[in-house]
């Protein structure tokens, strides 16, 4: 993530976890695969704790603190660079595109499992959390760029209010 998949080298790569060239290889066949199933990993984590937070909601107060709380928390930036280059990837890379349109494609169907019976006198539900993510990604890059034009104070207002905007019949 330090360096960014354009960037990144297999030798750095190995040497950091302490392994050959040989031995990334021998378990991905290529830079692509290898980031790949870093994208996948981190969907799994970011599943596993969008499920706990909603099993741990006892009543829809809590789910929609809990909702308002994943959206504005602002994620790790370097990771939504990392999202951005990949998709960039795949769109320039037709042979890259479908496994990494699967992978997000399950981070949403995994997202909406989670949250759609919270969120049940919703239409399009799918969209708007895809539309919201995008949000999110392109605020999180916008203070990677420049923290002058928009502070992360700012930033959770005005994901804050996408929040609303965006779901209005389910967070009043």
């Amino acid at each position: 993530m330090r360096e960014g998949f354009e960037r990144a080298q297999i030798n750095a790569i190995a040497m950091e976890a302490g392994r050959t060239k040989g031995a990334v290889y021998a378990h991905f066949e290529s830079k692509e695969h290898l980031f790949i199933s870093l994208l996948e990993q981190r969907t799994h984590e970011t599943i596993e704790r969008t499920d706990r937070l909603v099993a741990e909601c006892t009543s829809r107060e809590e789910f929609l603190a809990a909702f308002h709380l994943a959206i504005t928390e602002l994620p790790d930036p370097d990771w939504a660079m990392l999202n951005l280059e990949l998709k960039l990837f795949a769109i320039r890379h037709p042979s890259a595109a479908h496994r990494m349109k699967q992978t997000f494609r399950e981070i949403h169907r995994q997202e909406l499992g989670a949250i759609a019976e919270h969120l049940k006198s919703e239409t399009m539900i799918g969209v708007k959390l895809a539309a919201l993510w995008t949000i999110v990604s392109g605020v999180v890059l916008d203070i990677k760029f420049d923290a002058k034009t928009i502070s992360k104070r700012e930033a959770r207002v005005l994901l804050s209010e996408s929040l609303d905007g965006i779901f209005p019949n389910s967070l009043k």
